[in-house]
């Protein structure tokens, strides 16, 4: 019950909100990488306190220490805006501009599904080939600071190319990762794929998360965004169940695969439809 209060009512709705509050921002795309990046940065500190806390003071050491984590937003609080401006989302949103936001999210599921069915089976897919433990965690704990690099690269890029090329090159790339897990058994094939795999979900999350921010004028969109990324990564492994027979790992990227295009078929049109000209938004 404690778990449910603080995933749905705690982070559940700062994460929404948080969400929808940047799409309201100039270039959402460079926000969110950067918090990606952020993100990666706080999971490898992670990874090196919390077996420090554990031996020194226990599990009431890592609860306690997350707790004063989290009594830091108190201090940011007041540095977020109160409001959207009511009348420019009400002028927004009667443009019937709701088509496309809502499948733009609808890709995003597709893309999340995608990434859950192969993400869990990453490691039963290196287990399979042979691989041992130690291996497997060294491949995955590269492909995190790979990952971090992913986010970077848009950040640093912002959209000077678009949103559409990054999405495409990453989502034809994340396809070849998903045909080297597929067909390849040896360990540095392995960690190649790994590595890419997460370099181009960092690369190409902001960007469509950024493309939901401009075509939803109204901000409705954006807070739904945690709801379609979960969804899709409970729908991926769901996929890969129904597919596949006995052990056999590799039916898990060939079907993200067969996912990932599909993403891309989705992907292509609707980029094209964004208007280049938004209505401007004004925090108060």
């Amino acid at each position: 019950m404690v778990r449910f209060t603080i995933g749905c009512f705690g982070s559940g709705v700062i994460y929404a909100m948080t969400l929808g509050l940047i799409g309201q921002l100039e270039r959402p795309d460079r926000i969110i990488a950067v918090a990606i990046i952020f993100h990666v940065l706080s999971l490898a500190a992670g990874m090196v306190a919390v077996p420090n806390l554990m031996d020194r003071w226990q599990l009431h050491g890592v609860t306690t220490t997350v707790a004063l984590l989290f009594s830091t937003g108190f201090f940011v609080v007041r540095l977020l805006p109160e409001r959207l401006g009511i009348q420019k989302v009400r002028e927004a949103t009667a443009g019937g501009f709701n088509f496309l936001p809502g499948a733009l999210l609808a890709s995003l599921i597709m893309f999340s599904a995608g990434l859950g069915g192969v993400w869990a089976f990453m490691e039963r897919i290196g287990s399979s080939a042979g691989f041992s433990t130690t291996d497997i965690g060294s491949a995955l704990a590269v492909s995190a600071l790979v990952g971090g690099l992913g986010a970077l690269v848009a950040a640093v890029l912002g959209t000077r190319l678009g949103r559409l090329l990054p999405i495409v090159f990453a989502l034809l790339l994340q396809m070849a990762t998903c045909f080297l897990l597929a067909t390849r058994s040896d360990w540095y094939s392995y960690l190649l794929a790994v590595a890419l795999f997460n370099f181009c979900w960092n690369l190409a999350l902001p960007y469509m998360m950024g493309a939901i921010a401009e075509a939803d004028l109204s901000g409705r969109f954006m807070v739904l965004i945690p709801a379609a990324q979960t969804g899709g990564y409970a729908i991926g492994p769901m996929m890969v169940g129904l597919t596949m027979a006995g052990d056999d790992y590799q039916t898990a990227a060939w079907t993200s695969m067969g996912v990932f295009f599909v993403c891309l078929l989705m992907v292509v049109p609707l980029m094209r439809k964004i208007s280049v000209a938004r209505p401007e938004m004004i925090i108060q």
